[in-house]
Formats: C-alpha cells, sequence, structure tokens
C-alpha cells in the first residue's frame, strides 16, 4: 500500500484537514484500470448536462453512469472503501454514501467542462461533499483535457494513469477541451449531511 502524497508545508502530521485536492499515485494497477474501463463500457453512453439542463458551450462529455447491480456490486465497494480511507485520512468530512461513479469520455468533439463546483444540494441529508478523479488515460494518449482545481488561481492537477484526485466537492475546477486523443476518467462523489 502506497502512502498519499501530503504538501510539503503540512510536515509529518498524523491527519490534516484540507481544503485542498489530495492526489494519490498508481493507486489501482494496470489490470484494474483496465477492468474499470471494460466494465464502464458496457453501460450506454449518453451526453452528460449540467442538472437537468444541457449548455453545449459549458459541458462537452460523454459519460456512462455505472449503476449498482450484481455484475459492479464488488466494484461499487471496492470504490466506497477509497472514499472512506481518503476521506478519513485528509478531511474528515461526515460521509454516509457514495452515487454510482461516472465512466466519462472527453474527446476533441466532446472534451470539455466549464467552471463548476460537484456540490448539489438534494435533501439536508444527501449533498456531495467529495469528489475523486481517477485518470484511467495515459497523458501521452491526449493533449489538453487538464483538471484544474482554483485555488488562489487555477492548478493543473496530475494526469498519470491510475492517479486519484480527490477534493471538496465545492471547490471551483474545469476540464480544459481535449485536442487530440481521448481522456478517460471515472469519477465519484460521496455524499453525507450538509455542511456545519
Amino acid at each position: 500500500h502506497q502512502e498519499y502524497e501530503m504538501p510539503a508545508s503540512y510536515g509529518a502530521l498524523d491527519y490534516v484537514c484540507l481544503l485542498e485536492p489530495v492526489k494519490r499515485d498508481k493507486l489501482l494497477s494496470e489490470q484494474e484500470l483496465r477492468e474499470i474501463i471494460a466494465l464502464g463500457r458496457e453501460y450506454k453512453p449518453e451526453r452528460a448536462r449540467v442538472g437537468n439542463l444541457s449548455y453545449s458551450d459549458h459541458r462537452k462529455v460523454i459519460r456512462r453512469h455505472m449503476e449498482l447491480n450484481e455484475r459492479t456490486q464488488q466494484f461499487h465497494a471496492q470504490m466506497y472503501a477509497l472514499v472512506q480511507e481518503m476521506n478519513e485520512k485528509y478531511f474528515r468530512f461526515e460521509i454516509t454514501g457514495m452515487l454510482p461513479p461516472d465512466y466519462m469520455m472527453y474527446g476533441p468533439e466532446f472534451g470539455h467542462f466549464g467552471w463548476h463546483s460537484d456540490f448539489v444540494y438534494q435533501s439536508p441529508d444527501v449533498v456531495r461533499k467529495l469528489s475523486l478523479v481517477i485518470q484511467l488515460s495515459d497523458e501521452k494518449e491526449y493533449e489538453g483535457g487538464e483538471l484544474q482545481v482554483y485555488l488562489e488561481k487555477p492548478k493543473a492537477q496530475p494526469k498519470e494513469r491510475g492517479s486519484v484526485i480527490a477534493f471538496p466537492a465545492f471547490l471551483q475546477h474545469q476540464v480544459t477541451p481535449v485536442t487530440r486523443g481521448v481522456r478517460q476518467s471515472l469519477v465519484i462523489f460521496s455524499t453525507g449531511p450538509m455542511f456545519r
């Protein structure tokens, strides 16, 4: 089990409540990455939307919503364990569940998502709290497609295949336009009661 990468400014603390992205490198094996892609492609592709509306200039991406079923039960459990581990180590949010993961494909004709946050209020007990992005593509397979998180200024996140980036769902972020190839990623949202 590899250690998490912690920003150097935090020293050797056992626990830090971060309000910025955290990366865990090469968490999944090549075989596991291939299995995620194969499993994701079993689902029907659809044009992703913003809420109940489609904004062509703001979001262009092909999404496959990986609902829970007998085939994906073990995969969902594995992803939720990852969410819980990242949260416990770095964020300590009150998390009670996870939405079905989304397998995303960005290409030159369908390849960007402008600035937004993932924080969605569904009810007092169900809000998105932590976002995880797993990079499924080799960074040499595409150009553009940077995941950028806005801190004091836009900050590009790692693109290495297999890396996991976790950040609070309320942070503004975007995926820049893909100009060549296809960027594949898995997006996971954890849920829980409203922030206090």
